[in-house]
This record gives C-alpha cells, structure tokens and sequence, in this order.
C-alpha cells in the first residue's frame, strides 16, 4: 500500500531532519520546501485521479527525477564527515538540491498539463421507466454525451443511433416523456448542467 509513496516518505523524513539538523539553511531551504510541496501536491492528485479511475503514468524524467533526489540526500548526510574527506561534499549535495528541485518543479508542470481535470457537466445519469425500460434492456446509465447535444430532442436522436434497442424504445419520441432532475420538461429543454434525465411513456389514468 505504502510502496508508491514510499521513496517520497524516505526523502521527506531526510530533508525535514537535515534541515533541523541546519544541514540544510538559508536558501537551501526553500529548494527542500519546493520538493516537499511538490510531493505532497502530486501525490494527493494522483490518489484523487485514482477514484476517477484516471491514470498518471510515471514518466522517465520522474525517475530520474527521484534519483537525483536520493543521491543529494545521500550527500548531504554525509554532511561534515564527508567534508572531512572531500571538502566539496556539502557543496555538492546543495548543488544537487537545488538540481533536483528544478527537475522536480518540471516533472509536476508536465503532471498537470497532461492531465485534463474532469468534466462535472458532461456526464448524466439517464433514467429509463416501464417499457422504454423494457426496449432499451436496462434501467439507468451515466453517458457522456457529444457537447453538441443541447436538449432533449437531440438527446434522444443521439440515443437512438446508439442500437437497436434505443431505436425501439424511441421509435416514437413524441410519446415518451422527459424530466430532467425530477422536473418535466419539454423535448426543447436544455440538458446543460442536468445531473440525471428520465425517460417514461405517458402517464394513464383509471
């Protein structure tokens, strides 16, 4: 459950305690902030897309990203007893830092311009009642349907293009009735906005 994030875990716990360690000061800091905002954002949205069933495939530049991470921490952790053997190590470390904060801004610039936030108008529940029930071969459905359907009427034509049992069930679309959210409405009615639209054949008295 874990593994996904847990490279992310591992250098988050590393830049929080080399930064309260002042491994990590003055302006190093906002490259470490940078990363760990980074993280945190990209992670919350791929766990959201994950619900909506859309994916987020990792990319190669990502991993790299993540190595170069990785080994800048590992120079920072050296910290003064690295400096000891090679004065540079500190230095290097920060360098890389800042490297893989650069990387990682980029890598999440290229997230969320490749992914399409979802459309909350574009999907509607159909509702279907009594025999149209019966003609189309189920009871509800979402559809997405094309953006230039604009009403009911021209929902309706779009459904019948849709098979054999839509074109039964419409056959006649003048006596099937419509309500869109709970309300009656007239085959010129816009569906724009509509959460769920029901379809039924003529109410009889008696």
């Amino acid at each position: 459950m874990l593994d996904p994030i847990a490279d992310k875990l591992l250098v988050a716990s590393c830049l929080l305690m080399l930064g309260a360690e002042n491994t990590i000061h003055g302006w190093a800091l906002f490259a470490a902030v940078v990363i760990l905002c980074r993280e945190i954002l990209v992670s919350g949205l791929r766990e959201y897309l994950a619900e909506l069933r859309v994916s987020v495939p990792v990319t190669r530049l990502a991993k790299w990203k993540t190595t170069l991470q990785l080994v800048a921490v590992g120079f920072l952790i050296c910290g003064e007893a690295g400096d000891r053997i090679v004065p540079v190590v500190t230095q290097i470390g920060i360098a890389l830092l800042w490297l893989s904060a650069l990387l990682t801004l980029y890598t999440g610039w290229i997230i969320s311009a490749r992914v399409a936030p979802p459309d909350p108008g574009g999907c509607v529940k159909l509702r279907y009642f009594r025999w149209v029930r019966e003609r189309v071969g189920k009871a509800e459905e979402d559809v997405d349907p094309p953006a230039a359907i604009a009403t009911v009427g021209e929902l309706v034509d779009w459904l019948v293009q849709r098979g054999e049992g839509y074109a039964y069930a419409f056959e006649n679309p003048k006596v099937i009735r419509a309500a869109i959210d709970k309300s009656h409405v007239r085959a010129d009615a816009r569906i724009e906005g509509a959460a769920e639209i029901a379809f039924f054949p003529p109410m009889t008295g008696g």
